[in-house]
């Protein structure tokens, strides 16, 4: 799996090598819509009033691009993995990039992109101006590459679009 966002401070190992993947940038295009409660997923709260507001809560994903490339983490997964995996993200298909990555590796290497659905939603979240991006989230993912060093907090920069719509502060919650 090569994991390019959350994935990278979910699953990597301090010590660990960051790999690249070629021809992507990081950019803010995938939302799910949070006025609506999914079991087994989650939901995001207001901290100061504990609603769930109406927004659309907006994810990074990978698009084409031939003058950029991306660091990410890359770690093994078992098939069992695999299917947790696919459930957390449920507003992205995984396809092999491996023809596209920086390591010689056997087998496929996932990696996950967004739904078409899920970047209309982001497209509808932005018209109504309601698509934002949990500081939480933006943190997290910084972080994982900030524990990787300078350079590669820099490389996440350069390779990473910013946030087409407000960060805000949201608690996540995960539903049953």
């Amino acid at each position: 799996m090569f994991g390019y966002a959350s994935l990278i401070s979910d699953t990597r190992r301090k010590g660990e090598e960051l790999h690249t993947l070629r021809g992507h940038r990081r950019t803010w295009n995938v939302a799910t819509d949070n006025s609506l409660t999914i079991g087994r997923y989650k939901i995001y709260l207001d901290p100061q009033t504990g609603e769930q507001p109406p927004v659309f809560v907006t994810f990074a994903n990978l698009v084409r691009d031939a003058s950029c490339e991306v660091a990410g983490a890359l770690f093994p997964v078992s098939g069992a993995a695999l299917a947790a995996l696919d459930l957390r993200e449920r507003n992205y298909r995984r396809r092999d990039v491996r023809a596209e990555l920086d390591a010689d590796v056997e087998g496929p290497v996932w990696c996950y992109f967004g739904t078409p659905e899920a970047e209309t939603r982001y497209r509808e979240g932005v018209a109504a101006g309601r698509a934002v991006v949990s500081r939480e989230y933006l943190e997290r993912v910084r972080a994982g590459f900030a524990a990787a060093g300078p350079q590669a907090l820099a490389a996440y920069e350069a390779a990473t679009d910013p946030p087409g719509c407000p960060v805000v502060e949201l608690e996540r919650v995960d539903v049953e």
